[in-house]
């Protein structure tokens, strides 16, 4: 898989064997497209998997980015593909990867982000609660993005207690929800 756009475009990603679901290369474009300028904004990366969605928001201008997996088998491919953007001398504060389950993480006191990604495995049954989990955590900044990705046949809410709805899109079986904080 590649880089779908930015100043990295073309490079190419390795994949964990047999351990992730990547997001689609049309996924990707769309919502990128849809957050508009990152320039040295702050990206949060959770259930990271390979780290393709925090490479291609370095390659459209993100400076600070945090990736977090459970999976500690993923580490040294995440390692490896990150580089990408380091050998690349892409303009970056920091790149940091914590090989912890994303629940624990959103329940610590962390840094608040301007862009949150959250990417699920598809089976998992709780995908609401990590939603809730990241409002409870202050994610995202006020005005920021807070995008989760999940099977269309799901139901999230239209809003928690501090994030609301703003945007849908659907991909094949796959659905992005865009929320807002606004405090």
């Amino acid at each position: 898989m590649r880089i779908t756009g930015g100043s990295l475009s073309g490079r190419i990603v390795f994949f964990p064997l047999k351990s992730i679901r990547p997001a689609m290369d049309r996924m990707r474009e769309s919502m990128f497209a849809t957050l508009g300028n990152l320039d040295g904004i702050r990206f949060l990366d959770l259930f990271a998997g390979s780290g393709i969605m925090t490479l291609e928001a370095l390659s459209r201008g993100v400076r600070t980015a945090l990736l977090v997996e459970r999976d500690s088998r993923k580490k040294k491919v995440i390692l490896k593909n990150l580089r990408i953007a380091e050998e690349s001398q892409c303009s970056l504060d920091g790149i940091r990867l914590v090989i912890m389950p994303v629940e624990r993480f959103l329940q610590r006191r962390i840094q608040r982000y301007d862009v949150v990604f959250i990417d699920p495995p598809f089976s998992m049954r709780s995908k609401e609660k990590i939603l809730f989990l990241a409002d409870k955590a202050r994610q995202p900044t006020p005005g920021g993005a807070l995008i989760i990705h999940y099977p269309s046949v799901d139901r999230l809410p239209d809003n928690t207690e501090n994030l609301r709805l703003y945007d849908t899109r659907n991909y094949g079986q796959s659905r992005l929800a865009f929320y807002t904080r606004d405090n």
